[in-house]
């Protein structure tokens, strides 16, 4: 896998990786916490967990109306960049799943929108409900998920996070779970955009 250019941000040394605002690291769960699901992408498609079987997985949430995300969708950010690295890639794949924050519609057309304008060829599932981003604890945007072949949770957090040597842990966190082994996670605060959900 190439090696990604950086975000530019404020980073803290915390457990190994380097995290902006860090408060804790810790294990991934051994488990696939996302669990089976069948949505809706933003051109019309129908997509479940089982499109992935066999695949290490990076699932990204994100929402373009944030900074960050805006960030990692241009030449050289993380989106770009994982995207063309993980192109021709049978092995391993990128998801991107927008999640609907309280209060506000998910509009498949301003997901078009913005993938045409970002040239971003992947789909984006909508998770209209927010139930994804439930299960996954997700608190902020942009969020990385890593799911490895075998199933197993292998990273969980913030998706611009980098290591100790400069590159982004989601990155780390693909190579490794092709090794079958996990990276720890880290909850960050004070980076992002929040995402808050209305009760299930």
């Amino acid at each position: 896998m190439i090696a990604l250019m950086r975000l530019p941000l404020v980073a803290l040394a915390c457990g190994g990786l380097l995290l902006s605002g860090c408060r804790s690291t810790m294990p991934a769960p051994d488990q696939d916490i996302l669990g089976s699901f069948r949505l809706p992408t933003s051109d019309g498609d129908t997509l479940s967990r089982l499109h992935w079987t066999g695949q290490d997985v990076v699932f990204l949430f994100v929402d373009p109306t944030c900074g960050l995300v805006q960030d990692a969708s241009q030449p050289g950010g993380l989106l770009r960049e994982l995207e063309k690295a993980l192109r021709d890639d049978r092995k391993a794949a990128m998801v991107m799943i927008a999640s609907s924050p309280k209060g506000q519609a998910l509009r498949a057309g301003d997901i078009n929108s913005w993938l045409k304008e970002t040239r971003l060829a992947n789909q984006v599932l909508l998770d209209s409900v927010g139930e994804l981003a439930r299960r996954a604890k997700v608190i902020r945007i942009p969020w990385a998920l890593v799911v490895g072949a075998d199933g197993k949770w292998r990273y969980d957090g913030p998706a611009e996070a980098m290591d100790e040597s400069g590159q982004f842990v989601v990155e780390a966190a693909l190579r490794r779970a092709a090794k079958g082994e996990s990276t720890p996670r880290a909850q960050e605060e004070g980076e992002g955009c929040p995402l808050v959900l209305d009760k299930p």
